[in-house]
């Protein structure tokens, strides 16, 4: 059966000369032939794409596809396995699983993947932007800790390409003084006054945009990777503490009364003192600390020592959790206390330590307890 090189070289995009030495360079450095296509540049996640879906039939993930990812996707794929193989499930139908991967002509990959997930697989085609962005949105692990750089890349610094210089997010992105800017090569610019526009609280047309195209087919090509999360375009923010409900509100101090408890609060609410400014340097930490625990967790089966683990890893920056009953959590730090459960939502912008330490404790809370 021909691989992608070969059908390149057939195809006149690669020559003889360049044909035998990808080859060698594969062997030698043990790597697919897709992720040597893109990190030598030799061709771009977009024509690679194009190649698989013209001479191996597969299917491409559109763009419109990546923006309804969510946590609920992991119930198609563990994540010890999504890292392993740089990929994620998109759908079940009739025991057959649909997973987007860089390289659906890798028989190896899905063959290893039928054998772990006993279903059949069907690889759908995406790049490794969309890869990197799906990952992010689906498990909440950090770019620099997925597997989606190669041998070449991490010789020349980079992370999934050049593109992925810039952080997945950014607390410091304003209109008038763009400080995020200097983190951005100039053809990203643009998109970032883009981002800072649909920021704001009147909506501009391009927010619009997608509406009136929701009948079209999505396009295969992506111009630019959106790393931005869902919760980042959510700019009118409610916390429960200030509901507007009368029964939780003295109207003499028109403050919240300590002594009522939550139990009238919904599922989707979440309890929280608001903590002061962190150190983008405490953020990163955590951040980097919670994609390691949520891969240790996720082999984990018993409750209790699941917690033990995540204390000790939390304990030298001054950071506990526990579990307050069968369904609730809390995560309690210096000056802030936040307490959840599995439907509640936690925003990055309100608070980014709670932010990555909440996947963890929703799985601890998937968990049975120990006999």
């Amino acid at each position: 059966m021909y691989d992608l090189l070969q059908v390149m070289q057939q195809d006149g995009y690669l020559s003889s000369g360049e044909l035998i030495a990808l080859r060698k360079t594969c062997k030698e450095l043990g790597e697919n032939p897709v992720r040597i296509l893109r990190s030598l540049n030799i061709a771009s996640p977009e024509q690679i794409q194009e190649y698989l879906q013209r001479y191996f039939r597969v299917n491409a993930l559109g763009n419109q596809a990546i923006s309804k990812l969510d946590e609920s996707y992991q119930a198609y794929v563990p994540i010890d396995l999504a890292i392993h193989y740089s990929c994620f499930g998109l759908g079940e139908e009739n025991s057959a699983l649909y997973i987007a991967m860089e390289d659906p002509s890798d028989r190896g990959a899905i063959q290893q993947l039928r054998f772990f997930l006993n279903k059949r697989i069907i690889a759908i085609a995406a790049t490794v932007y969309q890869l990197a962005e799906g990952l992010s949105r689906i498990y909440r692990v950090s770019i620099p800790n997925l597997k989606l750089t190669t041998v070449i890349e991490r010789s020349r610094g980079v992370i999934g390409g050049l593109r992925y210089e810039i952080p997945i997010e950014s607390q410091s992105f304003s209109v008038n003084n763009n400080v995020a800017g200097n983190n951005l090569s100039p053809d990203m610019t643009a998109e970032v006054e883009d981002f800072a526009e649909s920021s704001m609280p009147i909506p501009t047309k391009k927010l619009q945009k997608p509406r009136n195209n929701s009948n079209e087919e999505p396009s295969a090509e992506i111009s630019a990777p959106d790393l931005n999360t869902p919760d980042l375009f959510n700019t009118p923010s409610v916390e429960p503490l200030e509901d507007s409900s009368s029964s939780e509100v003295d109207s003499s101090t028109g403050l919240l009364a300590d002594d009522i408890p939550p139990d009238n609060m919904s599922q989707d609410d979440i309890f929280e003192s608001k903590p002061q400014d962190f150190d983008e340097t405490y953020i990163s930490q955590i951040s980097a600390l919670a994609s390691s625990a949520l891969v240790k967790v996720s082999m984990m089966s018993d409750k209790s020592q699941a917690i033990e683990l995540i204390n000790n890893l939390l304990g030298p920056y001054q950071l506990s959790v526990s579990l307050l009953d069968e369904a609730n959590y809390q995560i309690v730090g210096h000056d802030f206390s936040v307490q959840g459960n599995l439907t509640s939502r936690v925003s990055n912008n309100q608070n980014p330590i709670a932010y990555a330490i909440d996947p963890i404790l929703k799985l601890v809370l998937k968990m049975k307890e120990s006999s």
